[in-house]
């Protein structure tokens, strides 16, 4: 059985990964509204969370982390439910989707 300190070492390296994630999912959201003009209701896409990786984390830092995660992805989950609500309108619907080809970048 591992030490205390290496249970905090490993829950700030998740910490740290999951973190990761989540910024690849925000760029990810980025490129997809890249896509399509923008529409009434689109929440601005938050700043990338700022993370020394390596750091030496304490457990307060590594827990303070993943909520930071848990919150910028309920977001994440926002932004593609629209964005993608959005595309499905335009691909399934003929007369939305001559109606809202202007909104399509090309």
């Amino acid at each position: 059985m591992g030490t205390v300190a290496q249970a905090v070492e490993r829950l700030a390296d998740a910490a740290e990964k999951l973190l990761f994630e989540t910024e690849r999912l925000r760029r990810d959201i980025m490129r997809l509204r890249q896509r399509i003009e923008p529409f009434d209701g689109e929440r601005a896409i938050p700043e990338p969370i700022k993370v020394e990786f390596g750091k030496r984390w304490t457990a307060a830092e590594a827990l303070d982390m993943i909520g930071a995660a848990r919150k910028a992805i309920a977001g994440h989950e926002i932004d593609l439910g629209a964005i993608r609500s959005l595309m499905d309108t335009i691909e399934k619907d003929a007369y939305s989707r001559e109606e809202l080809k202007p909104w399509l970048k090309p």
